[in-house]
């Protein structure tokens, strides 16, 4: 299904590697808590994959009248 992704948004979808997020994003707030700054720590996020595609907007209409 992720497939259909740049087509219905047409856009390029970004893939992160698989990975422990919900980890990592307690890591990062609690990290941000101890820092005191008023923007969280920057963390890298590795892309794995980018998936391109053609804009379809009949598909995009379709899914936009679906989801309402």
């Amino acid at each position: 299904m992720r497939t259909y992704a740049p087509g219905i948004l047409g856009m390029d979808v970004e893939l992160p590697a698989t990975d422990e997020y919900v980890a990592i994003g307690a890591a990062r707030q609690a990290a941000w808590v101890l820092s005191g700054e008023a923007e969280p720590p920057a963390w890298p996020l590795v892309i794995e994959e980018t998936l391109t595609g053609d804009p379809t907007p009949e598909v995009y209409e379709q899914y936009r009248r679906y989801r309402g």
